[in-house]
């Protein structure tokens, strides 16, 4: 399943953990967007690593799973170079009308 995990953490020894752990699943759209193409168990794994190293009086971290109908539109800078396919993200980018 098509995932976006965004999240600001007010600690940048917090912050470095959390990006890693990250980006060990999912792949990098900006600066604390990313989007990765989880399993059901894989997205738990990576969910309760990251409640283990946030601090929730500070940090905020949300994962937001995507329908598989879901659908998007982007201006400016592509968020992928031509001929790079991530999973559901590809699929979702071929359905849709991308200027």
């Amino acid at each position: 399943m098509g995932v976006l995990i965004a999240y600001d953490i007010a600690d940048p020894r917090r912050w470095r953990r959390v990006y890693k752990r990250v980006q060990a699943d999912a792949a990098r759209l900006q600066y604390s967007l990313f989007y990765g193409d989880l399993t059901s168990r894989e997205l738990d794994l990576l969910a309760v690593d990251v409640a283990r190293m946030i601090d929730p009086s500070y940090d905020d971290v949300r994962l937001y799973v995507l329908p598989d109908d879901a659908w998007i539109r982007l201006r400016g800078k592509p968020i992928v170079p031509d001929g790079v396919h991530i999973g559901t993200l590809s699929r979702l980018l071929a359905r849709n009308d991308v200027s």
